[in-house]
């Protein structure tokens, strides 16, 4: 059916007047024009519906770079511990789970805050004392370290005899016991693969439930799941929702590499991807490579050390992967025509995906694919200048780009004031000539609201609207003025540049810039209705701009009505 939308001031990104008065047409979930709405008169037939806009705000819909929504299963069937504080508030919420789910094989959760256990470390006896019959295990909120119990340690084959991995950590008592906090590395995926999988069926219905509830509301219709395993069944959920027409929006996904093994891993996910059926609304065709952890957990590799502790020694993480291991892989992944998706918190770790970039291109040629480096917490300045050197963009996540709980009581100690001053570049990436695109993270980022982004993108303060000091969590105090004050304020961006960050950026990186991403005759029909204008508005209150209608392919996924 064709329709056109009249009375909207739509958003042209190639125009001095970000929004221009106007209608827009669309005929099979293509635009087909856009200008005045009697220029558009002609298009129109008797089976034409004509919606009116009633002068709200149209901007391309928004493409979330890099997410885990598959990690909505934990959302609907695990213990909920985000928005909690305190060691105590998340021993009553698993404790109180433990008592609804009394059959249950094993208890998960997500969302405890590092910065609530700091300086002490989650310990496996408080979760013992709720249930120490069968496994618990709690995710932190940046999904980098677990709180388990002396049964998921048991599961897993972790025990005092256990070596201490050369990655990531595993805390001990002062007998050398395993104590209960597991952070990154191998004994983090032993504890992982020792959990029951979710089922298919649940991870399907939690796709659609991140789909309708997370996606669409927020004007969302493009993802790149940063993380999916071959043979698991959050891959079969996405291959079956895009069989059955159930998918109202498109997904790219990544593979993972292990840092335990070599290219003839690559290999195996070029035959899993030719095995896979693709289609415009799913397909794998990334790597995802681990190349350091968090700065929360201290796993996050560093150009130089971290701080160190009165009268204690320099230490600096390792890196998860050998570096001649790491090049093979990433120079075999592009010779097989995949794109490299980094994890890269220090300067250190992006150093070494950079060296990677630059290592397979020596042994490729000039191919044209483009890569990614997420998260890019701390960059040398130098090495921003080879992002736009080497085509690499920065996958960005704005949203965590202000000073909390996090910046003051782990960041400023564990990295100094001049580093911590220096984190998460935006302008810096653009004034040398860079692309960035921008993700949530979800759930580490929950609700993956594109408007929260744009809005802590060009203010880099906490948003003080609506509470949202409060429902992070991870403020104590909310009238506290430090935690208002921007963090390295020379980064801020502008809105223009954070919704292309949010669109365009986003599509383009996963080859669909000809696609979407942009209001552009001939392109999909994919745009969400604003009930502001996010250029005229106050920067502070961006967040609470609201997406009236969400459409993808010509169809209106979402209304706000």
């Amino acid at each position: 059916m064709d329709t056109i939308y009249i009375n909207g001031n739509i958003y042209l990104s190639d125009r001095g007047d970000p929004f221009q008065a106007a209608s827009l047409a669309v005929k099979d979930g293509l635009i087909l024009g856009i200008g005045p709405q009697e220029g558009l008169a002609k298009l129109t037939g008797p089976d034409t519906e004509i919606v009116d806009l009633n002068g709200n705000y149209v901007v391309p819909s928004f493409f979330d770079a890099h997410c885990h929504p598959s990690m909505a299963t934990d959302a609907l069937y695990a213990a909920k511990l985000t928005g909690a504080s305190s060691p105590d508030d998340y021993l009553r919420i698993v404790k109180s789970y433990a008592a609804e789910h009394p059959k249950a094989e094993a208890i998960t959760g997500i969302g405890w805050l590092n910065a609530a256990f700091a300086p002490e470390e989650p310990s496996k006896h408080a979760l013992d004392a709720i249930r120490a019959d069968i496994p618990i295990c709690l995710a932190s909120e940046d999904g980098h370290s677990l709180w388990v119990n002396s049964e998921m340690l048991a599961r897993a084959g972790i025990t005092k005899e256990s070596p201490d991995p050369d990655t990531g950590l595993v805390s001990r008592d002062a007998e050398g016991n395993p104590a209960g906090l597991i952070v990154d590395g191998p004994a983090f995926y032993a504890v992982k693969d020792a959990l029951p999988a979710y089922t298919l069926e649940q991870c399907k219905e939690a796709i659609l439930w991140f789909q309708e509830n997370k996606a669409l509301p927020y004007g969302i219709t493009g993802f790149f799941d940063a993380l999916v395993k071959p043979h698991s069944n959050e891959l079969a959920a996405y291959l079956a929702l895009a069989a059955e027409n159930r998918l109202a929006l498109r997904v790219r996904a990544a593979f993972y590499a292990d840092p335990q093994r070599g290219a003839e891993q690559i290999r195996a996910c070029a035959q899993e991807r030719n095995r896979l059926a693709q289609s415009d609304v799913f397909q794998m065709n990334d790597i995802k490579i681990f190349i350091d952890g968090v700065v929360e957990g201290k796993t996050a590799v560093l150009r130089e050390a971290y701080e160190a502790e009165p009268g204690g020694a320099a230490y600096n993480a390792a890196p998860l992967w050998d570096k001649n291991v790491l090049n093979n892989v990433c120079a075999e992944a592009e010779r097989l025509g995949f794109r490299l998706h980094f994890h890269a918190i220090g300067d250190g770790a992006v150093r070494m995906a950079l060296d990677a970039v630059a290592y397979a291109r020596e042994q490729n040629g000039a191919t044209g694919i483009k890569h990614a480096i997420a998260h890019v917490q701390l960059v040398a300045p130098e090495d921003i200048r080879r992002f736009a050197e080497y085509g690499v963009i920065a996958s960005l996540n704005p949203y965590w780009m202000f000073k909390d709980d996090y910046y003051y009581n782990i960041q400023l100690p564990y990295l100094g004031r001049e580093r911590a001053e220096a984190e998460y570049p935006v302008q810096s990436f653009l004034d040398a000539g860079a692309v960035a695109n921008a993700g949530s993270d979800y759930p580490v980022t929950d609700p993956p609201n594109p408007l929260e982004g744009i809005q802590v993108g060009v203010t880099r303060k906490v948003p003080q609207s609506a509470g949202l000091a409060l429902s992070y969590g991870s403020i104590q105090d909310t009238q506290d003025a430090k935690y208002y004050e921007p963090l390295w304020p020379q980064e801020r961006a502008s809105v223009k540049d954070m919704l292309k960050a949010f669109t365009y950026n986003g599509a383009w990186t996963y080859a669909l810039g000809g696609v979407t991403g942009s209001i552009a005759a001939g392109k999909s029909a994919d745009f969400a209705v604003l009930t502001e204008n996010i250029f005229t508005c106050d920067p502070e209150s961006l967040r609470d701009v609201k997406v009236q209608m969400t459409v993808f392919k010509g169809k209106t996924v979402f209304s706000a009505g």
